[in-house]
């Protein structure tokens, strides 16, 4: 897989679920296109798999694959 895009969590977005958390990082995507990318495996968070519904924490790296 090819990696699309790279995201650090900073503190404006701590808290959010990681689906409306993409939606803030990149308006160009709904909300549930990127949720049907996490259910789909191609969205890791610190190297995981997570659900849609993640809370995103400080610092936390997501990788975006295409």
């Amino acid at each position: 897989m090819i990696v699309k895009n790279k995201y650090i969590i900073s503190n404006n977005l701590v808290g959010l679920r990681i689906d409306k958390a993409l939606t803030i990082l990149d308006n160009n995507c709904s909300r549930v296109y990127y949720s049907n990318l996490i259910k789909n495996n191609f969205v890791l968070v610190n190297g995981k798999s997570v659900s849609p519904s993640y809370k995103v924490q400080l610092s936390d790296e997501i990788i975006i694959y295409q």
